[in-house]
């Protein structure tokens, strides 16, 4: 259970030491101080630390007699993706630092755990009547297997494979293993105009890829971060208009490249990602006008940046 991943982390990162052992109902006093960084806002405060080591106890802190050392105690909650974190600190009669973690949906495993292992350091024994808090609700986690599929779609800007900057939208769909992403997409780059001569010319670009990549978990799959590799072909369409023969043409267009990709997941089915890639054309295509010259050449180096979205299918 969550509490009992907390207590191990515990025992295995913290070191307290004291002068001698103190007899069980005569505790140091203590005095408190919490910190919560930002992503930690749901972990107690002072107060309710307080009121939980009481309500083990059966005995109010304040009842403590003030001739005794008194024991500083400093804790400090943190948050890093999926992860709580408390770093305990103790100074008077006992001096020591101590690490608890524990990953789930809230702080309530690990805040549990920080009062138990305050217990402890005030030497003072539970109540046999008082209840154990109930366990917290286990967090709704992804299952982690080692293959799963995916179906989205992608949007964003392209560079370099029309005249001027275009839209490219179309639908995805991919298989990530452990470390690395297979998808398989299409793309439908919107037509973009060029005045040329008396008329304009009218280019698009239809056309599927095939991307690889080596992904690295940053905060597990709710970050992941990598670099891509891209082959794609399709088709350009070329039309001419406002010209004394107006035709339109079809060439084909091939191209390889690569960039970087981050993506995640959010909740147990929805998935984000970005990527950015160049891609650089086998052949660079050109257009033109019959009796005026070429109208329109494809850019040597293209690319595009994608904003993703997905659902996980298994």
């Amino acid at each position: 259970m969550a509490v009992a991943r907390a207590l191990l982390a515990a025992a295995s990162t913290g070191v307290f030491g004291a002068g001698g052992h103190e007899a069980w109902g005569s505790p140091p006093s203590a005095a408190f101080s919490v910190l919560r960084a930002p992503g930690a806002e749901d972990c107690p405060d002072a107060t309710a630390l307080r009121a939980r080591i009481e309500q083990i106890t059966g005995t109010p802190l304040a009842t403590l007699a003030a001739s005794e050392p008194p024991l500083a105690v400093e804790v400090s909650f943190t948050r890093e993706g999926a992860r709580y974190r408390a770093a305990l600190r103790t100074s008077g009669p006992k001096e020591g630092e101590r690490l608890l973690e524990d990953e789930g949906p809230t702080c309530a495993a690990l805040a549990e755990a920080v009062g138990v292992t305050l217990v402890v350091l005030l030497d003072r024994a539970p109540r046999r009547d008082t209840p154990a808090s109930p366990p917290p609700r286990p967090p709704a986690t992804v299952p982690n297997r080692p293959v799963s599929g995916w179906i989205g779609v992608a949007a964003g800007p392209v560079f370099g494979e029309t005249p001027g900057v275009s839209l490219g939208l179309g639908p995805a769909f991919g298989v990530d293993f452990q470390h690395w992403s297979l998808a398989l997409g299409g793309t439908e780059t919107l037509s973009r105009s060029a005045p040329f001569a008396s008329g304009t010319v009218r280019v698009g670009l239809t056309s599927g890829d095939l991307q690889l990549c080596r992904m690295l978990d940053l905060a597990g799959k709710s970050l992941r971060v990598g670099a891509c590799a891209r082959a794609a072909a399709g088709q350009y369409r070329g039309e001419g208009v406002g010209y004394p023969m107006t035709t339109s043409v079809r060439v084909p267009w091939m191209a390889a490249g690569g960039g970087l990709r981050l993506s995640g997941l959010w909740g147990r089915r929805l998935l984000w990602g970005v990527s950015g890639l160049l891609l650089i054309p086998v052949r660079r295509q050109t257009f033109s006008v019959n009796n005026a010259g070429v109208a329109y050449e494809s850019a040597a180096v293209g690319g595009t940046v994608a904003v993703e979205l997905g659902v996980r299918l298994f």
